[in-house]
């Protein structure tokens, strides 16, 4: 951060705005979700100004685990070829077959020379 403000917490309204908006009037401030006090917390504590106060990506990962954030996500589909994708990634390798290939490849170019 350039200055050495606070960030200012998102789903909030600024107690200095004494602006009134008109019925209708889009205000994207209004759009956020508001964060719980905990994720704030963090945030804050990242946004010091001076990098050497800011907690290392140790702690952050430390303060992200206790939050117990549940994973609410649809379960992934299986994607067509994914079991070839899969198998790519993670070969079984007969060995022993592999041996017989390359015994019969020295042979070969035994013949031939």
């Amino acid at each position: 951060m350039g200055r050495k403000e606070v960030p200012k917490r998102p789903g909030l309204k600024d107690e200095d705005d004494d602006s009134d908006t008109e019925e209708g009037d889009y205000d994207i401030e209004e759009d956020y979700d508001a964060i719980d006090n905990q994720p704030w917390a963090i945030i804050l504590e990242c946004c010091v100004y001076e990098p050497k106060d800011r907690p290392n990506i140790g702690k952050v990962r430390e303060l992200m685990v206790d939050l117990k954030i549940q994973d609410d996500r649809a379960v992934p589909k299986e994607a067509p070829g994914a079991e070839i994708l899969k198998s790519r990634t993670d070969p079984k390798t007969d060995l022993n077959r592999m041996e017989e290939l390359l015994g019969e490849i020295q042979v070969r170019q035994y013949l031939f020379l």
